[in-house]
């Protein structure tokens, strides 16, 4: 409650998990450094060979800094180099090579704004639909309190979710002030009654893509069992779900932007107007542009990463013969 609406939820536990990120960066590449490598060249190999070896995916060179800058230079220098890699994707997608040219003459491209090669690569909650936000709150939320029932008060499960993975439920274990929310679960097929009363989910397939969307809002549809795709081809079918055909989801873009612009979040670090606008910056603070270097490591990571994905589940499209889904 300590956040305005226009805030990124960056809790303790967000700041904890983020500042672990960092460590392992910054560990990941002093033993590099012992081995004469060093993190920056290894993603260098990664975008450059493997993409192409293994896809054909045709990257152009991806710059990096020199061991002996300042870290202010090396933010100067890798910045760049986010937007640019995502724009060699986006001219990839749109015209199936990388043409400098293009890449020259079209607009600015920010990172958050590249496509995928798939028009259903993401499957995501739509925010219109009140039943699915319903559904996920009655089987992962605590505030229902579905998970607390007799015989099993006394082990605290968490969640219905957590209840049904690890005990005998049945339908008349609830009071009835709770079969409200059991009777929605029951009459949208989200769980199942047997015979004789027992409650239960209908598979771990389901159980996944339930979770999935409990924990990250999205789906990556060809990661999925022709089962789970049947499920989420359903759940876009009752307006649950929106297709998404960009590189990143919604709540990885929302992180990206938390870094880089000020526009969506009023406590984001803007390091876009900082590294790439031309400010004058002191140099004399090389702790922040220390951090600053390793958050652009990381970004960059997630970025070729997502791009190998991409290539991959295009790649499993294809083969699987299901052509009218890529670009």
């Amino acid at each position: 409650m300590d956040k305005s609406k226009n805030a990124y939820p960056d809790y303790s536990y967000f700041h904890q998990k983020n500042d672990l990120a960092l460590y392992q960066i910054c560990g990941y590449n002093k033993v590099l450094a012992q081995l004469n490598m060093s993190l920056e060249q290894t993603l260098k190999g990664f975008y450059e060979v493997h993409l192409f070896n293994k896809y054909g995916y045709p990257a152009l060179k991806l710059n990096y800094p020199n061991i002996e800058d300042s870290w202010l230079n090396k933010c100067r220098i890798l910045f760049p180099e986010l937007d640019s890699v995502v724009k060699q994707y986006n001219t990839y997608v749109q015209y199936d090579e990388i043409d400098k040219d293009i890449i020259r003459l079209s607009k600015p491209l920010k990172m958050t704004e590249g496509k995928s090669l798939l028009l259903n690569k993401y499957y995501e909650i739509n925010e219109d639909s009140s039943e699915i936000r319903v559904i996920l709150n009655c089987i992962f939320g605590s505030n229902t309190l579905l998970g607390y029932v007799k015989p099993f008060k006394e082990k605290h499960y968490h969640n219905l979710f957590d209840l049904l993975n690890n005990e005998e439920v049945y339908y008349e274990f609830y009071e009835e002030y709770q079969k409200t929310n059991i009777d929605f679960l029951l009459s949208h097929d989200v769980i199942k009654k047997s015979k004789d009363g027992q409650l239960s989910m209908p598979d771990n397939d389901f159980k996944i893509i339930l979770k999935s969307l409990w924990e990250y809002r999205a789906c990556s549809y060809w990661h999925y069992s022709e089962k789970g795709m049947r499920y989420l081809d359903e759940m876009l079918n009752k307006g649950w779900l929106i297709k998404n055909d960009n590189l990143l989801t919604k709540e990885e873009k929302r992180y990206f932007s938390y870094y880089m612009d000020n526009g969506e979040f009023t406590n984001g670090f803007a390091y876009r107007n900082l590294y790439a606008h031309g400010c004058i910056i002191s140099e004399e603070d090389t702790e922040k542009h220390h951090i600053a270097y390793l958050v652009f490591l990381r970004l960059l990571t997630i970025l070729v990463l997502k791009i190998e994905d991409d290539l991959w589940c295009a790649t499993k499209a294809f083969v699987t013969g299901i052509l009218s889904t890529t670009k």
